[in-house]
């Protein structure tokens, strides 16, 4: 939006701002659940939330700039290989510095999704290119993020049939009518 030219609707604004109120609400939401000893390590939430957040949005600036070049071509699919090859070198440093043992789990969890991994991040790269050429990038990573809401809650409350409140689930409303609004 402020650097390529997409214009700011008010419904964006709107659904900006319902975003940012489900954070609020899914961090309500938690600590009336949790125990004492979780609302103690969890008291920093907020702050990792809007870091990883502020980190994230870096990210995907960064990676949607390409696009935007005359005539830019990713044949070779440079970006999603350069993320995935930028995870596995963050990844490998984790457990070089780490001092517990490496659960084999996560490193056969790590593999299988690499066949899924490489080429979702193929088409969701060709598909801002796409976006680019009409000035709609800014429905990319909403649309993506909602998505992953979506599923992760799904699979959350009706497969692991994790507890929820009432407003953890307003979190989830509100917070999807956002990614909606973000996406107009």
């Amino acid at each position: 939006v402020v650097f390529f030219n997409e214009l700011v609707s008010i419904p964006k604004f709107i659904g900006i701002i319902l975003v940012i109120t489900s954070f609020v609400a899914f961090g309500l939401s938690r600590t009336s659940t949790d125990s004492q000893e979780n609302k103690q390590k969890s008291k920093y939430w907020f702050l990792v939330a809007i870091t990883a957040f502020l980190i994230l949005g870096l990210h995907q600036i960064l990676t949607i700039i390409p696009s935007y070049w005359e005539n830019w071509s990713d044949s070779e699919s440079f970006r999603p290989t350069l993320l995935l090859s930028g995870i596995a070198l963050g990844y490998f440093f984790v457990i070089l510095f780490r001092r517990e043992q490496l659960d084999r789990r996560s490193v056969w969890i790590g593999i299988l999704l690499l066949p899924i991994g490489l080429p979702s991040q193929i088409f969701f790269y060709k598909g801002i290119d796409l976006l680019a050429k009409e000035n709609l990038v800014s429905v990319a990573y909403p649309l993506a993020v909602g998505t992953n809401i979506i599923t992760f809650s799904i699979y959350s409350l009706f497969l692991k049939k994790e507890k929820s409140s009432p407003l953890s689930v307003s979190g989830i409303v509100i917070g999807l009518t956002g990614l909606i609004l973000v996406s107009m």
